[in-house]
């Protein structure tokens, strides 16, 4: 987000077919986080529709689906992308 607001160009590589990481993946019953929600949270979008102190899996995956849609992040993010190596190159310092 910072980096776009700069007009940096940027591209976020999800190896899922979505955002969220665990909170995707995990949806077993009772999956929450063990942090309470106003701290499990960016600060640039602070949330004050958490229903609960400890928020469950499913409010976490649609806050962070909220964050994309709201900061417009789907153009920047391959889901489906999966890194297998990355090298430094010394001399293009990239």
């Amino acid at each position: 987000i910072k980096l776009q607001e700069a007009g940096l160009p940027c591209v976020v590589l999800e190896k899922a077919d979505g955002v969220g990481g665990t909170w995707k993946h995990n949806t077993y019953p009772g999956a929450a986080c063990d942090v309470t929600a106003h701290l499990y949270q960016f600060s640039f979008a602070l949330s004050a529709e958490w229903t609960k102190s400890f928020a469950s899996q499913h409010e976490l995956l649609a806050y962070l689906n909220r964050v994309v849609d709201e900061y417009e992040l789907a153009d920047v993010i391959r889901c489906n992308c999966e890194v297998v190596s990355a090298v430094w190159d010394e001399e293009a310092q990239r």
